[in-house]
């Protein structure tokens, strides 16, 4: 039941109890509010949370502050988190009015993360796996007991999304 269906629901209490009644049974209200849907709570990427971790959303000053960077976005700004910092990679996405509103719900209804499915990609004939080092600026296959885990979308950006089509390829999705 929505927010009208609940006012309309009280009103009709007059008739069941006439309109010189002072009072209303408690139980019956508590009834009609725990049938009062509350919003649900947005779906956003495991990169839009960290985003909007940076914030505080239990403060009302940071609510704000949040709601401000994204509302700007593609009015000539880049999406930045509370310290400044621009997140190029969200921007684009982020200029999309639906994707605005939708990071919008996020911070006023809370919001719930959807995670990605994450993939090992193995060369079959060498048993070899494809790592990323971040910190030497590696991605390659290793013979090791290294192993990295990618996200679809990730293995993309990188020029790896043949992997998925490879019969010489085996792509295992992990937890």
């Amino acid at each position: 039941m929505n927010k009208q269906e609940l006012i309309e629901r009280i009103k009709c209490l007059k008739n069941i109890f006439g309109n010189k009644t002072k009072y209303v049974e408690k139980d019956m209200v508590i009834k009609l509010i725990s049938e009062l849907d509350e919003p649900e709570k947005v779906k956003v990427s495991e990169e839009e949370a960290k985003f909007l971790e940076t914030f505080n959303l239990n403060y009302e000053g940071d609510v704000a502050t949040a709601l401000y960077h994204v509302s700007r976005t593609g009015w000539g700004y880049e999406l930045t988190d509370r310290d400044g910092t621009e997140l190029k990679h969200l921007t684009r996405e982020a200029r999309l009015p639906k994707n605005r509103k939708r990071l919008i719900k996020a911070i006023l209804d809370g919001y719930e993360v959807n995670k990605e499915k994450r993939y090992l990609v193995k060369l079959k004939a060498v048993d070899q796996y494809l790592v990323s080092i971040k910190d030497e600026n590696f991605l390659g296959f290793l013979q090791s007991r290294l192993r990295s885990k990618f996200t679809r979308k990730e293995l993309e950006q990188v020029g790896f999304g043949w992997v998925f089509n490879c019969e010489g390829i085996e792509v295992e999705e992990v937890e």
